[in-house]
């Protein structure tokens, strides 16, 4: 449970946008897990983070955060997971934030490799499912190939030795996260989960990347071709955002 007598609490946040059929079960399998879990030293907070949801996700939210002191809701008002996640972030009182997506798709044993690292030696911790320890489960083929050529062309063009940008399992010491925006991480939308991981290792953080069991959502609302033109558009635009702060570095 969160307290402020404790030595250090992470902050997971779960973005939502219209999880009023799944939005309770999903928050309270995760609390289940890191109230019981007695191999965790660091405070879990919960953060759910609503960005623009017109059904009732936004009520069903702050009911969950009157019956758990540990979770809390933030609201946005418009969509954006990238504003969701700053918004969550920025108002964050703990050691640590982090993200997972509501479906719980990352095995939450993994947490425990979290804590471990953001204890020890490293900055930041990412999921990955393409390290050859990582599982996926239920994944088809055409999103598994999707995700690949994505994260071959985020490689190139940005420059990075992350695997997999696109993994919505990602923490970080708090501290950080001025650096991290200063390096250019800056969208509202989905892409700021790359932004996020590129920015942090030219930040000179120390990353680790973590092989993860991941269990595809069979009824994952993600538009494959939509999306993908809209992350090419936004490897631009960062591209653009970082070549200016060189540029603005240099003089």
């Amino acid at each position: 449970m969160y307290s402020d007598s404790v030595a250090s609490t992470i902050d997971i946040v779960i973005p939502v946008l219209n999880e009023a059929k799944t939005l309770e079960v999903q928050v309270e399998k995760l609390l289940d897990f890191v109230n019981d879990r007695k191999d965790l030293d660091i405070a879990f907070m919960v953060t759910i983070a609503d960005n623009g949801s017109t059904d009732a996700t936004l009520a069903i939210a702050l009911e969950i955060a009157r019956k758990f002191m540990n979770v809390r809701v933030v609201s946005v008002g418009s969509r954006g997971v990238g504003l969701a996640l700053k918004s969550a972030w920025n108002t964050s009182k703990c050691d640590f934030v982090g993200y997972t997506d509501l479906d719980l798709a990352t095995n939450l044993r993994h947490l425990i490799e979290v804590e471990a690292a953001l204890l020890g030696s490293f900055d930041c911790v990412f999921g990955s499912r393409l390290l050859p320890e990582s599982v996926v489960v239920g994944r088809s083929l055409k999103r598994t190939i999707t995700s690949k050529i994505f994260n071959r062309v985020v490689r190139y063009a940005l420059n990075t030795s992350i695997s997999d940008g696109m993994c919505g399992f990602k923490f970080l010491k708090r501290e950080l996260l001025p650096g991290i925006y200063q390096e250019g991480a800056d969208s509202d939308g989905w892409f700021f989960c790359t932004e996020i991981a590129v920015a942090a290792e030219s930040a000179g953080n120390r990353i680790l990347e973590i092989p993860v069991f991941w269990k595809d959502d069979q009824e994952s609302k993600v538009k494959i071709p939509s999306l993908t033109i809209e992350y090419l558009k936004d490897i631009l635009k960062f591209r653009r955002r970082r070549g200016n702060l060189v540029a603005f570095k240099r003089v």
